[in-house]
């Protein structure tokens, strides 16, 4: 409604500005006989100039320096920075209190690394593959400014972690690969560490969060693109909030939002691993102000989970199964991958490359009652797993058959996968997928069950294109103004995922964004606009209203009575000459006094007039069509005079 109000205000001030405008043109003071025919005046200009600044065209419920949205890795680095670099910092987040965090709360709180420049560089183009969208600079610098972690970790008092080599490719560069491990006995997990010091800044004033707040539009100049400010839901209304220096978009990816998930993954159905509240708003807002998009289809997953139906929160069973007579089949009743595989981020080898795993709709992991007594398939399913199964999430029967009936799955199929399966238990070697010998246990033929299977995502990796000094990219190529990103909204990667890269990636960008953010930047420059005026209202006079014609600059109307009633010409006339003579109506005989009009009006425009030039007398009549004639003659005389007074 906001909106609405000042764009009607604009428009207010635009008329009272503009006025209306009277064309007029001189007329001489008099005028010789026959009176000659105006010449075409150029038209009034019915325009004005007039100045705005639309910065000061909106109704700003609040000013900050910089505006951060969303309170996740990206968001929380980003405003520490802010904080510490002086900036007045609002950071607005959709999560209740408690619920903040984005994925890097739900991670495994690890932080890539390089031992050497090169050879990390080496590492990530060979990730890369053959995604060039992921570009040279992008890696370059990342593996640059990763190396400024410990030194900034540290300078939080955070001293104690845990650092070991961990490549997930065997890939050129891999033995340059470190990763720090934050989450050991005696220290604080990276995102506990980083909320503590959000806490600080928020406790010594330096910064402001708003908990239950949405960011639903970022407000642009129309004129100039710049970015000015955040529309944000908030205690029930829409406010709008000015970020003088600039917007960093930290507001993670879309890993639930089911549209978005056909669209640019393709994939019919994704569940999520992480936090509930990426629906991705922040590629939506950055869509509206004309950014660009890249790596859409890059995700950290799929990974076979089970989906809880009391939190809709993905749960990874991959680790609980590996040993026990357990598969995991589609719809038809077959294995669709190697159950004691941890695919590396949802990818996996098909034909020496790393491919997208798939793990089709409606799948199962179908294990015995062997498994089902001694292993807790997930914590939290109790002893035996009899919590999922009172809650019905582990189905089961005596048989197959009985099975296939609850799933839905194809019995045949089932059916013929265990024996196949149990084959290759007995034979010590799995001939479809490699799994190790000795995790291939043989089902016991006590009893089947059956907990459901969902392709989960940790995160996904698209969104606006952002350079290396994190500005928001238009579909040009060009940096949208005071537009900034952050975090796995619109990261670098674009093919496989190397794992503690997202989370270094939060504490790079959100370091870059926020102090690019934070450098000073003046209010776009006002503009002049060439406006179009309202000239003087157009009234109609008595004979148009009354469907007459109506004469116009240089012509004359005239009237007579001829043999089948009255007859009306318009005589058009220029420098004393007339150029034409038009019927307008009449009532004569068609083929008689129509010809008579057809001969005399050449003879008219030729004498200049009703009367022979040389003679002075009237034109002669046409034979046959005397009344007819006579009365054009009248007509014509009487539109002369007309013109004459």
């Amino acid at each position: 409604m906001k909106r609405i109000a000042w764009l009607l205000s604009a428009l207010l001030i635009l008329v009272t500005l503009c006025g209306c405008t009277e064309a007029t043109v001189d007329q001489p003071e008099s005028t010789p006989s026959p009176q000659p025919v105006e010449t075409p005046q150029p038209e009034a200009d019915h325009s004005s100039e007039i100045t705005i600044n639309y910065v000061d065209t909106i109704p700003w419920d609040a000013t900050y320096d910089v505006v951060i949205v969303g309170y996740g890795g990206a968001g929380a680095v980003a405003s520490i920075t802010a904080s510490d670099l002086g900036a007045n910092v609002l950071m607005v987040e959709k999560a209740p209190k408690g619920e903040e965090g984005g994925n890097t709360r739900f991670c495994g709180q690890h932080v890539v690394d390089f031992t050497s420049f090169e050879e990390g560089v080496k590492y990530l183009k060979a990730v890369r593959g053959h995604y060039t969208v992921w570009p040279d600079e992008w890696i370059e610098l990342f593996v640059e400014k990763a190396a400024e972690f410990e030194d900034w970790w540290n300078g939080f008092g955070y001293t104690e972690y845990e650092t070991r080599p961990r490549a997930d490719y065997d890939l050129p560069g891999k033995d340059s690969v470190i990763m720090y491990y934050t989450e050991i006995p005696g220290n604080p997990r990276l995102w506990t560490g980083l909320s503590e010091q959000v806490q600080k800044r928020v406790d010594a004033g330096k910064l402001e969060i708003w908990y239950e707040s949405p960011a639903t539009k970022l407000i642009q100049d129309p004129f100039n693109k710049t970015i000015l400010g955040v529309e944000v839901q908030t205690e029930g209304r829409t406010v709008n909030i000015r970020a003088k220096n600039g917007v960093i978009l930290a507001c993670g990816g879309f890993e639930n939002n089911q549209k978005m998930i056909q669209n640019y993954l393709q994939r019919p159905y994704n569940g999520y691993l992480g936090t509930k509240y990426n629906t991705g708003d922040g590629i939506k807002m950055a869509i509206e102000v004309g950014a660009d998009l890249w790596h859409m289809s890059a995700t950290s997953g799929p990974y076979p989970a089970f989906e809880d139906p009391e939190t809709g929160v993905g749960r990874r069973v991959t680790d609980s199964v590996g040993k026990n007579a357990a598969i995991f089949v589609g719809p038809d009743g077959t294995r669709f991958m190697n159950e004691n595989f941890s695919p590396k981020h949802g990818y996996t080898m098909i034909n020496g490359v790393y491919s997208v795993l798939n793990i089709p709709p409606d799948s199962w992991m179908v294990f015995d009652r062997t498994t089902l007594e001694s292993t807790e398939l997930l914590t939290g399913f109790g002893e035996g797993n009899a919590t999922a199964l009172e809650k019905g999430w582990i189905v089961g029967g005596d048989t197959i058959e009985e099975l296939a009936e609850k799933t839905g799955l194809d019995a045949e199929g089932l059916a013929a996968e265990i024996e196949k399966f149990n084959g290759f238990a007995k034979s010590g070697a799995d001939a479809d997928f490699g799994r190790p010998a000795e995790n291939l246990t043989a089902f016991d033929g006590q009893g089947y069950y059956a907990l459901r299977i969902t392709p989960c995502n940790l995160n996904t990796q698209g969104g606006p294109v952002r350079n290396t000094n994190c500005e928001v990219l238009d579909i040009n190529g060009n940096p949208i103004p005071n537009l900034y990103s952050a975090g796995e909204l619109g990261s670098m990667h674009s093919g496989l995922y190397q794992g503690g890269s997202n989370v270094a990636e939060c504490i790079i960008t959100g370091r870059i964004a926020a102090t690019n953010a934070c450098a000073p930047k003046a209010d776009p420059a006002p503009v002049t606009l060439t406006v179009a005026t309202q000239p003087e209202p157009f009234v109609k006079s008595e004979e148009a209203e009354a469907g007459q014609e109506v004469a116009g600059p240089g012509e004359s109307i005239g009237t007579a009575t001829g043999i089948g009633g009255e007859i009306k010409v318009k005589v058009t006339m220029q420098d004393g000459k007339i150029q034409n003579v038009e019927v307008l109506s009449h009532n004569e005989t068609e083929g008689i006094g129509t010809v008579a009009m057809e001969k005399l009006i050449p003879e008219i425009i030729a004498a200049n007039g009703t009367r022979d030039p040389a003679s002075g007398e009237p034109l002669d009549a046409v034979s046959g069509a005397t009344v007819t004639s006579n009365a054009l003659l009248q007509a014509v005389e009487n539109a002369l005079a007309s013109a004459r007074n």
